[in-house]
């Protein structure tokens, strides 16, 4: 539908702005509607107001034009009712005149607005486009995610710590520290640590002491048995070497984060223009989002690439993504 077509055929005819809707389909047509809705109003206003004059009984008509006059401020102290009669229907005659003067004004005003922008920018309006279309085109969203799982190793650990006195020698203190791998991300189950202690002579295996993740003490004390006997400076019996032979073992723990699939879909639609919110898992590791138009256009954002051309994508705490669409 043309701008000229649309605004004279309502002009011309008894239908009202809302037997178009119908056929507003580009930018040129859509101000038609706009200006000859404008023109429609204004004409039908004035012409009610004279159909109703016309309509009213002799007593009724009187009132009623001194009803128009005196809104149009218009002295009628020395006329007769016959006289404010005419003088009201004249009266609403002139006013529908200047108000349709002002309305072409509009129209013209109107149309060379809709040629600057045409000059200006002809690729954004076309016949073949429309915007009341463009307002509830929809985009359809897909989230591929992938989150953190985590999961635990275990290895065991087995090992040994020996001291043997010498001979002639006293008590010896034992304090042997068994640390973790921490630095490699390994932490001992403190209830799987095991020891057994091989005793020689008066020795004797405290226990163990200080559990932690990080690691753990053996303690004990090595004993001889006997005495050694000098004659003349010189050792001539010698005592029983002790001896603390401990075999330890225990297990380790090590956190492991990998990263999966998540298997329950996200999709969706919404109305290009607008802002949406979408709840994604709270362990998310990254994701990447597929947005398709009508069209079939595709446009691919993720935690790498959050803007791009129309739509950019933000993370809000750690359970929301927000698509902003920028039309």
């Amino acid at each position: 539908m043309s701008f000229l077509y649309t605004l004279g055929t309502l002009l011309q005819s008894s239908l009202t702005p809302f037997d178009f809707i119908d056929d507003v389909g580009t930018p040129l047509a859509l101000i038609a509607f706009i200006v000859a809705s404008v023109f429609w109003y204004f004409r039908y206003r004035d012409l009610e107001k004279r159909k109703m004059l016309e309509k009213l009984t002799d007593d009724s008509k009187v009132q009623t034009a001194q009803i128009i006059l005196d809104n149009l401020h218009v002295d009628t102290q020395n006329l007769t009712d016959k006289q404010k009669y005419n003088l009201a229907m004249q009266k609403l005659k002139d006013k529908a005149r200047h108000r349709m003067t002002i309305s072409i004004l509009l129209a013209f005003l109107a149309v060379i607005a809709l040629i600057m922008v045409l000059f200006y920018n002809p690729k954004e309006i076309t016949e073949s486009s429309s915007p009341l279309n463009k307002q509830f085109e929809t985009v359809s969203y897909r989230i591929n995610v992938e989150v953190y799982q985590d999961s635990v190793i275990k290895r065991e650990v087995i090992g040994t710590k020996e001291h043997l006195n010498d001979h002639c020698q006293g008590s010896q203190n034992i304090d042997w520290r068994i640390i973790a791998d921490s630095l490699n991300g390994w932490h001992i189950d403190i209830t799987t640590i095991n020891a057994q202690a091989d005793l020689r002579e008066r020795s004797v295996f405290s226990g163990i002491f200080n559990q932690s993740k990080n690691g753990f003490n053996l303690r004990g004390i090595v004993r001889n048995k006997g005495k050694c006997n000098e004659v003349l400076g010189q050792i001539v019996t010698h005592d029983a070497r002790g001896k603390m032979h401990i075999a330890y073992s225990y297990f380790e723990e090590k956190l492991i984060r990998s990263r999966k699939p998540y298997n329950k879909k996200i999709e969706g639609t919404f109305l290009k223009g607008n802002i949406k919110e979408v709840e994604i898992p709270e362990n998310i590791a990254d994701y990447t989002i597929i947005l398709t138009d009508e069209k079939g256009n595709t446009i691919e954002l993720s935690n790498g690439v959050i803007d791009q051309k129309k739509f950019s994508v933000k993370q809000v705490g750690k359970t929301k993504l927000i698509i902003q669409s920028k039309i």
